[in-house]
């Protein structure tokens, strides 16, 4: 095999060049020689044919010409066994003589053959005894010279092929014995030397040149490996700790310039040794620029006021002599770059020491937090502030209250505090009428309005939806209700204008008193909350102050009128159901018909109470598992009833409340009505709500395996509205996790609810569930979870509510029973 690399580019190849390359030389050597004996021979053959042709014609034309040539009668020539004789004899193909006009011939004519005639007189002895001389003419025909000549050189070179690839395989065996094998075994011992095996030996055994040479290489082999032993041994312990710290210097540098905090060595005096690559881009300077400097003029650092400079502890150990072990090693700061640019760093210091602990110098490390810092601050805004109104949030209002609470137990002096519980009237007017988009302006607007008149006398919240809690120190009920009435008055006198449509608004507000005797933050806004009620029933857009036994009474009446609807509309079969479209925007999603149920209430004037209304009076009293019964029952006959939409529905969504999922019974319920109605159970999905879930996690899961034994689907609604949403979502078999609508409001401006649901996307993937967004009010929130990948959307962006036309059937009362 050829072989151009040295043998310490591939250790363990065994060279068979020279034997092959031998071989080779000797055998096409003898192939020339073969070819020009071959040729010789040929030319020669080639003669011979010609000449032993040319005889044999010769012969045949002679005894031709003695046969015709005695005179004989005309009626006694018969030649024809003569000239067969002939052409047998000197294997001709045929021959023929004319004479005397006629044709004598002996064989069959072949067409493509060599002819060869000629010309004799003959003596013809007529039968009135005369005798006359004529003219015969011979013709000879025979194979080709040329087949004749192929058929002969073929079968030479056939013969001698065989001769010398007899010949070749024998030189090869020859040569493989006396070449191949020595030069092999000396070529594979070179080998397992190249690979550092010093033990191996070439062959002496031989009595030729290669057992010669193998001796001399041993030799050879013996006194470099002394020479080598004698040399490791001779290296001293000093130079291979210098090159074992030159190979850790340069790992430490590549180390250090490839790490994205930035690096500082300087001396005992403070000036720079070395800076990496991540130093350089935070001062703004090359290396070079700044090696030799002192650390305070190269990096200006200052404390945090961003005002006074800050000495690190490299430079107060030299000014003031202090160890540098001894200094603050560690701390934030201000680093203020060459174009003037801040940034917030947090530096640590270590010494250098040499083996005796003396300081040589000092490692510094820079790490930018100016963007930690940001995000720490905006996620800390985030945390106590309402992304829609910037006011403080639910959280932040309950921690004020609990801190104002933990001031009057401790307070010796007879202080009180005032709870404004504030709910704006004809709200859900403006978010019906116009959509979510014109409620969240309204918010805003009415938001700022508040904080302006309420300026520093107390602190302003938005507790959820349109609701608003004010907390005002240091005050007495007559104060406390002047605040709330400017409040009051200046909602009055707003006027909220949305595209042609102008709204007068109100706000009832309920106030209670916080002193030494208050209870607890859930307590206080408990109490604010029913006071607000009261104010509310008692005409809205009023003032009412908590007493305990007007407020209770108040509420009491409210939710007994509630009730009593509620329950007549069970019996009259009355509750009027809706359907929200939810549409898929993933394209690996399927296209059918999704939808969620919605249930509300008809008021004498036609128009649709929404079950918000009503629902709290609804749990106090524990109508929900019997209005969640009438919506199962209602809605799976209504499907049955409806092949074309069943056919083409993907998913029917169906709330269920905390009180049903307590409801031990309620499993079987909907089996039955499942197989009553003979609805395929993989077409409907029921919601609970993270909260309820959560409260009822052990019934929530059983509950859930049960009915998906089934078929059944299930989703996890107001997702992320919990702080412990991802440590139960792992506990609960759901397939959709419909995310919550606070998120998705703000997702188009606001880059923390963009990656918040982008996360919750994520998880909810990863744990092969869908992920469905709730409130999505326009085409950019849209876009936006189509880039996110977020599987479904719902919302006035998509479709508003759409009541169920068909009239439920008149026993579907039944079904809350």
């Amino acid at each position: 095999m050829n072989r151009k690399t040295d043998a310490s580019d591939n250790p363990g190849t065994t060279y068979t060049n020279l034997p092959v390359k031998i071989t080779g030389i000797v055998f096409w050597g003898l192939v020339l020689l073969g070819l020009v004996a071959s040729t010789a021979f040929i030319s020669f053959l080639e003669y011979q044919l010609t000449a032993e042709r040319e005889l044999k014609l010769d012969l045949t034309h002679d005894s031709v010409k003695y046969i015709f040539s005695a005179p004989q009668s005309v009626s006694a020539i018969n030649y024809t066994s003569e000239l067969e004789n002939l052409r047998k004899r000197f294997g001709f193909i045929s021959m023929e003589v004319l004479i005397n006009g006629k044709v004598i011939r002996s064989g069959k004519y072949q067409a493509d053959m060599d002819v060869s005639e000629s010309n004799f007189p003959v003596h013809t002895l007529l039968k009135n005894g005369k005798n006359i001389q004529q003219q015969a003419k011979v013709k000879i025909y025979l194979t080709p010279l040329k087949d004749e000549i192929t058929r002969y050189r073929k079968n030479i070179l056939i013969i001698m092929a065989v001769i010398f690839l007899g010949f070749g395989l024998i030189l090869q065996a020859i040569l493989k014995h006396v070449l191949s094998r020595p030069i092999t075994s000396m070529v594979q011992a070179a080998d397992g030397i190249v690979r550092g095996d010093s033990s191996i030996r070439f062959d002496e055994k031989r009595e030729d040149e290669f057992g010669f040479l193998g001796s001399f290489i041993n030799r050879v082999l013996d006194h470099l490996t002394t020479k080598h032993e004698e040399l490791e041994n001779s290296l001293s312990g000093q130079q291979i700790a210098e090159q074992f710290l030159s190979r850790e210097k340069e790992r430490a540098e590549i180390t250090l310039y490839s790490i994205s905090d930035a690096v500082i060595t300087t001396t005992r005096s403070g000036h720079i040794d070395f800076v990496n690559r991540a130093a350089e881009e935070l001062s703004g300077l090359h290396a070079t620029s700044l090696h030799g400097k002192e650390i305070s003029a190269a990096f200006q650092l200052h404390f945090d006021d961003a005002e006074t400079p800050l000495q690190l502890p490299v430079n107060v150990a030299v000014h003031t002599g202090t160890d540098i072990q001894h200094v603050p090693l560690r701390g934030t700061c201000v680093l203020i770059q060459q174009k003037g640019k801040k940034l917030n760093v947090r530096y640590n210091v270590a010494p250098i020491l040499d083996r005796k602990g003396i300081v040589m110098g000092s490692v510094i490390v820079l790490h930018d937090i100016t963007d930690t810092l940001a995000l720490t601050g905006k996620l800390a805004y985030q945390a106590t502030h309402d992304s829609l109104t910037g006011l403080f949030n639910r959280a932040e209002f309950d921690h004020r209250i609990h801190l104002l609470l933990n001031q009057l137990q401790n307070s010796k002096t007879h202080i009180k505090h005032a709870l404004l519980y504030m709910d704006l009237d004809q709200f859900k007017i403006v978010n019906d009428s116009c959509g979510h988009i014109a409620g969240d302006q309204l918010l805003r607007h009415i938001s700022e309005r508040l904080q302006q008149r309420l300026s520093d006398s107390g602190s302003l919240a938005r507790l959820g939806g349109d609701e608003f809690g004010v907390l005002i120190e240091n005050c007495n009920r007559v104060s406390a209700h002047d605040v709330a009435d400017e409040l009051r008055k200046e909602v009055e006198n707003f006027r909220f204008q949305w595209q042609e449509k102008t709204f007068n608004l109100g706000i009832s507000i309920g106030v209670v008193m916080m002193d030494q005797n208050s209870e607890s933050p859930d307590l206080l806004l408990s109490m604010a909350d029913q006071a607000c009620y009261a104010a509310k029933d008692t005409g809205r857009n009023k003032i009412c102050m908590y007493q305990p036994n007007d407020i209770e009474m108040v509420r009491r009446n409210r939710d007994t009128q509630w009730v009593s609807r509620l329950r007549k509309s069970l019996e009259t079969n009355s509750l009027l159901l809706s359907q929200q479209t939810i549409i898929a925007i993933a394209s690996k999603q399927n296209q059918g018909n999704m939808f969620e149920i919605l249930v509300g209430l008809e008021n004498g004037e036609g128009e649709r109470i929404p079950a918000g209304a009503f629902l709290a009076a609804a749990e106090r009293y524990n109508l929900m598992p019997q209005i969640d019964r009438w919506i199962i029952n209602n809605i799976f006959q209504w499907l049955s009833r409806n092949p074309r939409q069943l056919q083409q529905l993907e998913a029917c969504m169906i709330n269920l409340s905390g009180q049903t999922l307590n409801d031990e019974a309620i499993a079987n319920y909907i089996i039955a009505c499942l197989e009553k109605s003979a609805v395929p159970a993989e077409k409907i999905c029921f919601e609970i709500t993270e909260t309820s879930a959560i409260l009822n996690l052990a019934k929530t899961s059983r509950l859930i395996r049960n009915l998906k034994a089934e078929g059944c689907c299930f989703a996890l609604d107001d997702f992320g509205s919990g702080m412990s949403s991802y440590a139960y979502l792992k506990h609960l078999p759901v397939d959709y996790i419909k995310i919550d609508g606070i998120f998705i409001r703000d997702l188009a401006e606001d880059p923390i609810d963009l990656a918040l649901v982008h996360s919750i996307n994520e998880i909810a993937h990863i744990l092969d569930k869908k992920t469905i967004a709730e409130y999505v009010e326009n085409e950019d929130i849209l876009n936006k979870l189509r880039e996110i990948g977020v599987d479904y959307a719902q919302g006035f962006g998509i479709a508003y509510p759409k009541t169920i036309k068909e009239e439920m059937p008149p026993d579907g009362s039944q079904a809350a029973h």
